[in-house]
Parts: structure tokens; C-alpha cells; sequence
């Protein structure tokens, strides 16, 4: 019964953990959109999309453990 309620204890921070890590991830895309499209800083699309299929495999290896 206490392994049961340890079990579900972690399932329910594992998903915490990875809701918190998904929504960094997002808000760090966001920001880089945002400040690219307001011009606060000057980069080529090519190296915006660099860096958001960097996040999204960041995001990716994170959520698998790898």
C-alpha cells in the first residue's frame, strides 16, 4: 500500500517536472520570437530557426531521459 502511494507520488512529480520544463522551454521560444520580431536584437531567420530546433531537441532529449 505505501509503495502504491510512493509510485503515484512520483508519476504525479515526474509530470510536474515535465509540465514546468515544457512551459521554460516554450517561454524561452516566445521570448526568442519576441525579440527577434521587435528587433531588439538582429539575426538571420536561418540562426532563429537554428536556435528553435535546438530548444525543441533539448526539449525532446529532456522529456525522454536522453
Amino acid at each position: 500500500m505505501a509503495k502504491r502511494k510512493m509510485d503515484r507520488r512520483a508519476q504525479k512529480t515526474r509530470r510536474a517536472l515535465t509540465s514546468a520544463f515544457v512551459e521554460l522551454v516554450l517561454e524561452q521560444q516566445i521570448a526568442l520570437l519576441t525579440h527577434w520580431l521587435t528587433g531588439k536584437f538582429v539575426l538571420k531567420p536561418e540562426a532563429v530557426a537554428t536556435m528553435l530546433i535546438t530548444n525543441t531537441r533539448t526539449l525532446l532529449a529532456g522529456l525522454s531521459g536522453g
